[in-house]
């Protein structure tokens, strides 16, 4: 007797079903066109989206329209910028002062002879010397007649008979001081009196004279500009009230990293403006310098002032393509767009207006990175997008415009 497997028959069967159908999807695959054959095969093609109002007009998701690296953007918080300096006074101190150079000198000169005599000195800040005078004494024992002549550095000083003393100090004037100086001393001649001898004999020749201390004529300080304040610098003005005696009060130089920004007597009792180019202006460290020539000045009030210019903001530019819209306008329902920030991850507070085509939206977060849906903010065709900053600096690394 035979007997027959039942569940053998069954499996031999579906086998036999399943390699039919495959051969006939293997059949298809070959007959197909190679576009549709590729599309079959490929894994990464991105399936159509049959968007219903358009069936001829389908696009790709995760579509890029925009994608930009900012980088660094700055804000100010105002358009001008104070720098405050500390009051000072710039005034010169002025000491009388004496100096002995010269013991016995003696000059004489008759027909047949003749003696000159000469005294040097120093005066190594000649710069600060002023009202200059010279004096002497005779010695009584010698006949002291003739007509005395005196050269400073070969400019003549002094030419006429003194008598029994100098009855006043010869003035000297501070042009003629050199920091190296010699004096030359001679006398007249006798005359038709060939038998005489003119002479003179001076001790304690001395020169008296005024120094003047200008350490206290200047005043230097300093203030600082930050990078961003520099890199939108329009212009700066100096600023400071002058207490000063307008008749005594003399020139009064204002510098600015060397530069003279002013050289004149100032307005006494009344604030001083005085505008400076963006180019002297440094960023980082800056050093302002008053110096005063004459008199006495309280400065106060003092300060540089910088003037930004018009804040203005990078604008980006993309294209909305039709295909993701209605033949109404409106962006297609089964659509979003949306804007993606990566920033530096620094961990600051990240904060901006956003305007997208007039529009705006504020974005603040601390995270790395921002992401946003813009359906109601992007038109069909051109479209713009502008970034203002809510804080000093906004590092972005990129950002993107995608449709998904």
């Amino acid at each position: 007797m035979v007997f027959f497997n039942k569940g053998q028959n069954t499996a031999g069967g579906a086998a036999a079903f399943i390699a039919i159908i495959a051969g006939a999807l293997l059949l298809y695959i070959l007959l197909v066109p190679p576009e549709v054959r590729e599309q079959l095969l490929d894994d990464d093609y991105k399936r159509p989206i049959d968007n219903g109002d358009d069936p001829g007009n389908d696009i790709d998701i995760n579509q890029t329209l925009l994608s930009e690296s900012p980088g660094r953007i700055t804000h100010l918080m105002k358009d001008e910028f104070d720098h405050h300096l500390s009051s000072f006074n710039l005034y010169s101190t002025r000491d009388s002062k004496s100096r002995t150079i010269g013991q016995g000198i003696y000059v004489r000169k008759g027909v047949f002879e003749e003696k000159t005599d000469t005294v040097e000195f120093e005066m190594p800040d000649k710069e600060l010397v002023d009202n200059v005078y010279l004096n002497f004494n005779l010695n009584q024992n010698r006949e002291n007649k003739g007509y005395l002549r005196i050269w400073l550095n070969g400019r003549k000083i002094f030419d006429r008979e003194v008598g029994r003393s100098l009855t006043s100090p010869i003035s000297i004037s501070s042009d003629i001081i050199e920091e190296e100086n010699v004096i030359e001393f001679e006398v007249s001649g006798v005359g038709w009196k060939f038998w005489t001898i003119n002479e003179y004999e001076i001790n304690d020749l001395e020169i008296y004279y005024t120094e003047i201390d200008k350490s206290r004529q200047r005043s230097e300080q300093t203030f600082m500009v930050s990078e961003t304040e520099k890199h939108n610098l329009d212009f700066a003005r100096v600023e400071f009230n002058a207490d000063c005696n307008p008749s005594t009060a003399g020139v009064l130089e204002v510098r600015l990293n060397r530069q003279e920004l002013y050289s004149s007597v100032p307005d006494c009792g009344h604030m001083n403006r005085l505008d400076v180019p963006s180019e002297a202006v440094n960023e980082g460290q800056n050093r302002i310098e008053f110096e005063a020539r004459e008199g006495d000045f309280l400065i106060t009030n003092a300060k540089v002032r910088t003037y930004m210019e018009e804040m203005t903001y990078p604008v980006y530019y993309f294209e909305a393509p039709d295909d993701i819209f209605t033949s109404e306008g409106n962006l297609k329902s089964n659509l979003d767009v949306y804007i993606n920030f990566d920033f530096l991850d620094d961990g600051t507070q990240k904060s901006a207006r956003v305007f997208i085509n007039g529009q705006q939206f504020y974005m603040d977060t601390r995270d790395k990175d921002y992401e946003r849906r813009i359906n109601d903010y992007i038109e069909e065709g051109n479209n713009a997008i502008k970034i203002e900053p809510d804080r000093r600096v906004l590092d972005i690394i990129r950002f993107t415009v995608k449709v998904k």
